[in-house]
């Protein structure tokens, strides 16, 4: 056998071995992001206390990933676990500053369950300033506004975040009209 079929056969080999170990579900199952991907579809499902126990194993394998802390806090917010909630928030913006998401989340909770207006207009504020493009948190700071009383600052916001998407059209027509 000349050396270039060698190549050609070792090549294959480990190509093959590669593949193997890069896609068997034996060695993507029980890994973090096995547990976070069966959590959101779980939570998905509106299975929320599985979706939390799929995040807690993620989390005893590595607890230094922002993603299993937000994905968690959603799951508690479902199920009315609002300190909890706020505690996994704060984990995630702990393990990454610049987590927009982190922010938008933990800002909409302040203003929803805690009314922390304040709270909230600054968390959202930090989002949007990290990720100016999150149309949530548009609208989440456009509440906040509307409920201090701050109705023009309401307006701009619902006004920004109709631009992103539709659905917050219906709130500048019946706030800002």
């Amino acid at each position: 056998m000349n050396s270039f079929v060698k190549k050609i056969i070792i090549k294959t080999v480990l190509i093959a071995l590669s593949s193997l170990t890069f896609y068997s579900p034996i060695t993507y199952a029980n890994t973090v992001s096995w547990y976070i991907t069966q959590g959101i579809l779980a939570r998905n499902k509106g299975n929320y206390k599985t979706a939390i126990d799929f995040y807690n194993k993620a989390q005893q394998i590595n607890p230094n990933i922002d993603l299993i802390y937000l994905n968690r806090g959603v799951a508690k917010v479902k199920i009315k676990d609002f300190q909890g909630a706020l505690k996994d928030y704060n984990k995630a913006i702990e393990i990454n500053p610049q987590f927009a998401e982190a922010y938008m989340n933990r800002g909409a909770l302040k203003g929803a369950a805690f009314d922390d207006y304040s709270g909230s207009i600054n968390d959202l504020n930090k989002a949007l300033s990290i990720n100016p493009q999150l149309a949530d948190a548009y609208r989440g700071r456009g509440f906040a506004q509307l409920l201090i009383g701050e109705k023009e600052k309401a307006c701009v916001d619902f006004k920004k975040a109709s631009s992103f998407n539709n659905k917050t059209l219906d709130l500048f027509e019946k706030y800002c009209k």
